[in-house]
């Protein structure tokens, strides 16, 4: 009997060891070692199972989304991350200006850098008076036919004078703004602009004003310029008007009569300048005509 009990527990000894032996093997076989195919490509991205982590991060298992791991020092990858996310993180919002540019607001180039408002025409010439002011000279490169002109020049000088000339002969253009700006306009700056519907000048400006779309001086002791564009066939003028400059009616060919508010003797005192040949072969109506 002591014997059958010995070799029972020999052959359980026995087994428990077989059985040891085979788990442990088959751990072993389960387990890869160092530099094997299988750690290697958990070291590349094998080891990350989410799917939304392009740059792999084995130490940022909660990151769902992480389109680059600056501190994945594993992955040769975020060595360079990838094309446009600098623009990711800056982003560029896109506002269309007048010109149709996108505008972008690290951008201190933008199209000129022109200061004012996002309406106003960009390409005009200007030169700087030295002071911190200057004069628009011209259209530049502007293909605007409703001008704008700014309070501010792309170097950041005041604009406070139109130059003489400065838009002669600019038949394409048909709206002209005068901003607040503007004390001075030169001789025939917008001589010979035949396709000139409306002159309009912004509130505050204490040199000029319109009246009508027609341009004068802020006193409305000068009539500076007749939209010839306008296709009126009659025009009325103030009593307060003493002198009409140069060119002021010229290309006016529908231009058939003119209400002046004062007398005929008056109206024979205004000093009326060049090539106002429109002007001067329409029929004039003072207030006292016909007494």
């Amino acid at each position: 009997m002591k014997i059958t009990w010995t070799k029972t527990m020999t052959f359980l000894l026995i087994g428990l060891l077989l059985v040891s032996a085979t788990a442990c093997n088959k751990n072993k076989e389960e387990t890869p070692d160092a530099g094997s195919e299988q750690t290697t490509n958990m070291l590349q991205g094998g080891y990350d199972q989410n799917p939304g982590n392009q740059y792999n991060d084995p130490n940022n298992q909660g990151n769902g989304g992480n389109q680059y791991a600056p501190n994945d020092q594993n992955n040769q990858n975020n060595q360079n991350p990838p094309n446009g996310y600098e623009q990711q993180t800056q982003p560029v919002v896109n506002v269309p200006d007048q010109g149709g540019q996108n505008y972008n607001p690290g951008n201190q180039g933008n199209q000129g850098g022109n200061q004012g408002n996002s309406t106003d025409s960009t390409g005009l010439t200007f030169t700087s008076n030295g002071n911190g002011t200057c004069t628009l000279t011209g259209m530049g490169s502007c293909r605007d036919i409703c001008v704008v002109i700014p309070a501010t020049s792309p170097t950041g000088d005041k604009v406070t004078a139109i130059g003489a000339q400065a838009f002669y002969n600019c038949t394409s253009i048909t709206v002209v703004q005068i901003p607040a700006s503007i004390t001075q306009i030169g001789h025939l700056a917008f001589g010979g602009c035949t396709g000139l519907v409306y002159v309009t000048v912004s509130a505050g400006n204490y040199s000029y004003k319109d009246i009508g779309g027609v341009l004068y001086t802020s006193d409305a002791k000068t009539l500076v310029h007749y939209p010839a564009g306008s296709g009126s066939s009659s025009v009325s003028i103030p009593a307060s008007v003493n002198k009409i400059e140069d060119m002021a009616f010229y290309g006016c060919k529908s231009l058939k009569s003119i209400r002046y508010g004062g007398t005929q003797d008056a109206w024979s005192r205004i000093a009326v300048g060049s090539m106002n040949y429109s002007l001067n072969a329409a029929s004039v109506t003072c207030q006292d005509s016909g007494k």
